[in-house]
C-alpha cells in the first residue's frame, strides 16, 4: 500500500514496483487488517478507525448493548456478568489497541 500526496510520484513508484515484480492496483483502500480508512477532503484529513472491529468483538461477547458503568450496579448486573469470557473480551480489545 502506497500513501502520497505526489501523485507523479506515486504512478512512477508502481510503474517500477510492478516492472519488477508481481503487483495488482487494487485503487484505493478502505479498509486493511480490520482498520477503516476514511478521508475528509475538504478538511485535508486521513484518518484511522476501527469502531466496526470493537463493535464485532462487543457484539460477539453480547456486550454491545452494556452499560458504560464501571461497576455492576445490582443483583442482575452481576448475573448478567457470568456467563462473559472476560479474559477473551480484555486479549480482544487488547489485540484492536494494538
Amino acid at each position: 500500500m502506497f500513501a502520497t500526496n505526489d501523485l507523479g510520484l506515486l504512478s512512477e513508484t508502481k510503474k517500477f514496483i510492478s516492472n519488477n515484480f508481481e503487483m495488482k492496483d487494487m485503487g484505493k483502500a478502505y479498509c486493511v487488517i480490520r482498520i477503516e480508512i476514511f478521508r475528509d477532503r475538504s478538511q485535508q484529513l486521513i484518518g484511522l478507525s476501527q469502531k466496526t472491529c470493537i463493535n464485532k468483538f462487543l457484539e460477539r461477547f453480547r456486550m454491545d448493548k452494556c452499560s458504560t458503568s464501571p461497576i455492576p450496579k445490582n443483583d442482575l448486573d452481576w448475573k448478567q456478568m457470568e456467563n462473559i469470557p472476560y479474559a477473551f473480551v480484555a486479549g480482544s480489545l487488547m489485540y484492536a489497541q494494538t
